[in-house]
């Protein structure tokens, strides 16, 4: 009979090494941090009109956090945020518009489209994560 300490490490062995470990794999990278539509140091430093400051968290696919207009200014929360295969989407609502984002992920930006209903336009973006 072989030991339970064998049968064990086996069973782990397979679980891991097939991506059965219990938790949600994500080909694309993770998303969670802050991201400014300008390159900045600071989160502090991400100001302007129109700027665009996404503080966001990724568990598995599903991605939360706020949108705000600048940082600390006019944040919304993330609806429906899905993080997968390189592609980040979500919406937001604000005074009874909507805004969809769309946005293609990379190392050290996000970059891509806001589509909002106030002014039935798609603006282009590019988000900088934040160090």
């Amino acid at each position: 009979m072989r030991p339970v300490w064998a049968i064990v490490g086996t069973w782990l062995a397979i679980l891991l090494g097939s991506g059965c470990s219990g938790e949600s794999q994500s080909s694309s990278s993770n998303v969670s941090g802050r991201w400014c539509g300008a390159a900045v140091g600071t989160a502090a430093e991400c100001v302007g009109d129109e700027v665009e400051y996404l503080e966001l968290s990724q568990a598995g696919d599903t991605v939360t956090g706020v949108v705000c207009e600048a940082y600390g200014k006019e944040c919304y929360d993330v609806q429906a945020g899905l993080a997968q295969a390189g592609k980040l989407t979500l919406f937001y609502t604000f005074s009874g518009e909507r805004v969809d984002v769309a946005l293609d992920v990379g190392n050290a930006t996000l970059a891509g489209t806001f589509t909002s209903t106030k002014c039935a336009c798609s603006l282009p973006i590019t988000l900088h994560r934040i160090p």
